[in-house]
């Protein structure tokens, strides 16, 4: 989050707070909502390619996203070069989960900053796994987050 700029006071209170999802497919869409102390945000995310645009939080300027199953989206920009992985053709990285995954490009439009984000659903449907790849422009830099939820049954 440093490396987003978030502020250092909304990191440590993000850090300590209770992270809950909550997902849904709807049709074309994924729609995720994130519950945290500090703030609750639903995403609905088309899973056809297409660019969508959104607000960066922290600084108000544009994010442009593209979401696809199964792959990187084709019409999302290239990643930037911070590290020695060679991102095959089909968008894959030894550092993701494999397919079948939803995956999500963030395109930083005031930084230029990149974050490839893949989610899968594991063992069965119970665990939930979120990788986060922020491909950093300046300085050149890679971070990679693996994050897991566990299942826990909807009382709605």
């Amino acid at each position: 989050m440093k490396a987003l700029g978030v502020p250092w006071a909304a990191r440590v209170a993000i850090a300590k707070s209770k992270n809950a999802k909550k997902i849904a497919h709807e049709g074309r869409a994924w729609v995720e909502a994130t519950t945290t102390a500090v703030v609750t945000k639903t995403q609905t995310l088309c899973l056809d390619g297409s660019e969508q645009k959104d607000t960066n939080p922290v600084d108000r300027s544009v994010v442009s996203i593209w979401s696809a199953v199964g792959g990187r989206p084709a019409a999302a920009p290239p990643r930037p070069r911070g590290d020695d992985d060679p991102a095959p053709e089909d968008g894959a990285s030894p550092r993701l989960p494999p397919a079948p995954a939803v995956v999500t490009v963030m395109h930083y439009q005031k930084t230029g900053n990149v974050s490839t984000i893949t989610r899968t659903l594991e063992d069965g449907g119970d665990t939930y796994h979120v990788v986060n790849e922020l491909c950093l422009k300046h300085p050149p830099d890679v971070i990679t987050i693996h994050t897991y939820f566990t299942r826990v049954d909807d009382d709605d």
